[in-house]
């Protein structure tokens, strides 16, 4: 597969990274223009809305900055889409990772812009500009203060497209707060709380005990997973549903990346922004993808092997789907749950009369032409102690009265009275999960 020409988007020197930016003179001074400038934006107008565990998340809104003149060019020769740009300041010095991170991502945004006619999409960030920007002691203190601390006279920075919006987690948490009456005293400042400090809020309160930050994604400690789990729970008991556009979205363009030779592989839900939009007079969620610091291009058929450690034989990177199928019970209603739930149940029985219906001795009932009402307690007894059908006893007597009512042998009635005396009885095969499975299939006979 052929890959762009990245160094084009790459290049400290202006004139190089945008082709109509006007180049006047051979030597460094754009260069070291573009650098005065970007340190005078972060020590000066540019304010932190966001941190991750890699970088800090600046606004800054270039194009009514009179001082930032230059950096205006950049923006408008990029085409920026949006009124601000974003300032990503990596927080580790690593010569080179901030440039293959912009170069993933320009790659990222071609791969969907080349499908601008489809619909449905989730969208990345328009990247404008990437900088190793070499740092006065001022803006290092500025950016010590902003959450930068293990670099020394250089940074690597992004420059982007702003995009409004909460992360997925972020929207996550803010609901359960909200919809927490132990937690009514915060409920109206939780819109303006960050990430970790609604985290530390839930903490309190919905999780067993207060565990550490984490990046929410696969590689997470146990504990984390459960207390993500204990969140879902949460919000789905409360009635909260998570549009099921936002996973249409997310699916969708990463089977687009897969296509276009991308592989996103940092899935966690802190890197799915939703912008809300109004569309036709209603409100539509939109999905954005950021940090492509972990990405990876490749050639071929994409494969597992994409989220495999080179060297060592274990699955190092979530992979893109992952949060699909961890949120889309969420993303179903009450009915619709019960629904699939019920239609889970009834084709695992199905499966189990077809089954039955081979048995010798099933085929001897109905030689029989039973006529009459029939003894369910002891016709099932019978059936469990000769028929050799490996099931546990909740399917099996599911799947009988089943057929039973289906052949009209019984009425569905009689099998719903036969299922309540199964799950009221004293013992019912000695487990609760058997009572359990018998409620099921009496909301659905």
């Amino acid at each position: 597969m052929t890959k762009p020409p990245f160094s084009e988007y790459s290049h400290p020197d202006p004139s190089i990274t945008n082709p109509n930016y006007p180049a006047t003179t051979p030597d460094t001074r754009e260069a070291k223009g573009v650098n005065n400038q970007l340190e005078l934006a972060i020590q000066r107008f540019a304010n932190k809305t966001n941190e991750g565990n890699n970088a800090i998340i600046c606004k800054i809104d270039i194009a009514h900055i009179p001082e930032l003149a230059a950096l205006q060019q950049l923006v408008e020769a990029a085409e920026s889409k949006t009124e601000s740009q974003a300032i990503k300041v990596l927080k580790v010095y690593q010569p080179g990772a901030g440039k293959r991170e912009y170069e993933m991502q320009q790659h990222a945004y071609d791969i969907v812009q080349a499908a601008a006619n489809q619909t449905g999409l989730a969208l990345v960030p328009r990247p404008i500009l990437f900088y190793d920007l070499q740092i006065s002691p001022e803006t290092l203190q500025r950016l010590n203060a902003m959450g930068i601390t293990d670099v020394n006279d250089h940074v690597e920075i992004l420059l982007m497209d702003y995009i409004e919006g909460d992360d997925i987690a972020t929207m996550l948490l803010r609901e359960a707060i909200k919809r927490n009456p132990q937690m009514h005293d915060i409920h109206s400042a939780a819109d303006n709380m960050t990430f970790k400090e609604l985290y530390e809020e839930i903490s309190r309160l919905l999780f067993p005990a207060k565990k550490a930050l984490s990046k929410w994604n696969t590689e997470q400690a146990q504990a984390d997973i459960e207390n993500a789990q204990t969140l879902y729970k949460f919000l789905k008991s409360k009635g909260f549903v998570l549009p099921p556009t936002i996973l249409d979205q997310i699916e969708k363009t990463m089977t687009l990346f897969h296509k276009g030779g991308l592989c996103f592989r940092d899935g966690h839900y802190r890197n799915f922004m939703i912008q809300n939009k109004e569309v036709d007079g209603e409100i539509q969620p939109q999905v954005f993808v950021v940090d492509y610091g972990l990405s990876t291009t490749f050639e071929g058929e994409y494969s597992d092997e994409l989220y495999f450690d080179p060297t060592k034989d274990y699955i190092k990177y979530p992979d893109d789907f992952n949060i699909i199928r961890t949120l889309r019970d969420l993303s179903e209603t009450a009915e619709q749950t019960q629904q699939l739930e019920s239609q889970k149940y009834l084709d695992e029985i199905n499966r189990l009369r077809s089954k039955l219906k081979k048995t010798e001795e099933w085929q001897k009932i109905f030689a029989a032409k039973i006529t009459g009402e029939i003894d369910l307690e002891n016709l099932i007894d019978n059936l469990w102690n000769r028929v050799t059908l490996p099931t546990a006893p909740a399917k099996f007597i599911s799947a009988v009265l089943l057929e039973l009512s289906e052949q009209k042998l019984i009425t569905k009635d009689q099998a719903k009275i036969y299922l309540q005396s199964k799950i009221t009885a004293p013992n019912v095969f000695g487990e609760e999960a058997t009572r359990n499975y018998l409620r099921n299939i009496l909301k659905i006979i």
